[in-house]
């Protein structure tokens, strides 16, 4: 069986890890960084024979790379995307992305929980959830980590685990903040709930479950990526509580770029900018936008 990892970077490297013990399996890699994968075959090529292809890049690069493999896709292949994120154009999450550009009748999963690249990396166990309408190819993915260090879970709340994976990084930039504010435990212990709140409603709204909220996908990938010195999201926040960013929604300065970044606008677009019963969503989009200062509005939050 072939593994095409898409996707060369710090995920990618350690799900293969993860998955090396695997006999059964053949992984190769590409990336379009060609320094990477030193004489790597052209991706239509490594496509053509591909039995599952996992997705290790960031959400907005999911579209145009399904755009441009779809020519050379096999119909037996499955696609996993391991990307939490939402378009900012089309204002779609990674599942709808995968339905509009993906033939009828291609499968498909979306991964979520916790999967802290550097644990993966170093044998660390992990658990995540795997999404999608078929529990048949749920078992086929899953079967490919068994006896690995990395166990999986099933959902059918494809829309639930899809919007928990957008706003655990956006709240993840919340615990930075708290970090670079230099806030303790209790108070982020406080923030954790303030967040969890925020996520059950606004999941609510997008037709996702309660409980998808309070699993892994949900509280559970929260707490890892909100209180990981590995976490991007995380050491983001951390950032914003430290400079003003003058208007960087969008997450365009490499700097400030993140998941969580990129998504925040387009969450806000979503509401048409009526955020204000969110405290944390609110906050966060006015020091993004530099309209005001983190500690200032964090202080406000708490008391």
């Amino acid at each position: 069986m072939k593994l095409l990892i898409i996707g060369a970077g710090e995920l990618g490297r350690a799900v293969s890890a993860v998955l090396r013990k695997n006999k059964n399996l053949s992984i190769c890699f590409w990336d379009k960084d060609e320094s990477k994968i030193p004489g790597e075959k052209p991706l239509p090529e490594n496509v053509a024979d591909s039995d599952i292809i996992f997705l290790c890049i960031p959400s907005w690069s999911i579209r145009p790379v399904l755009s441009s493999i779809v020519p050379e896709l096999p119909k037996k292949t499955v696609i996993v995307s391991f990307a939490k994120g939402v378009e900012a154009e089309s204002m779609q999450t990674m599942d709808e992305v995968c339905a509009s550009v993906l033939p009828d009748g291609q499968s498909w999963v979306v991964c979520g929980g916790p999967m802290i690249a550097e644990e993966l990396a170093a044998g660390m166990p992990a658990r995540g959830i795997l999404t999608c309408k078929d529990k048949n190819i749920f078992s086929a993915i899953a079967d490919i980590f068994s006896g690995t260090s990395v166990q999986l879970e099933y959902s059918d709340d494809v829309r639930g685990v899809a919007w928990a994976g957008v706003l655990k990084n956006i709240y993840a930039l919340a615990l930075g903040v708290a970090d670079g504010l230099g806030w303790g435990r209790n108070q982020k212990s406080w923030l954790v709930t303030v967040a969890l709140r925020e996520m059950l409603e606004i999941i609510r709204i997008f037709r996702g479950k309660k409980e998808t909220v309070l699993g892994l996908a949900g509280l559970g990938d929260l707490i890892a990526t909100g209180f990981s010195n590995y976490s991007r999201n995380r050491e983001v926040g951390e950032l914003l509580a430290l400079e003003r960013p003058h208007g960087l929604a969008g997450g365009k300065n490499n700097d400030l770029q993140s998941e969580g970044m990129a998504a925040i606008g387009t969450v806000i677009k979503l509401f048409s900018g009526d955020v204000g019963h969110y405290p944390i969503l609110n906050g966060l989009q006015k020091i993004v936008s530099g309209s005001g200062e983190a500690r200032q509005i964090f202080r406000e939050m708490i008391n």
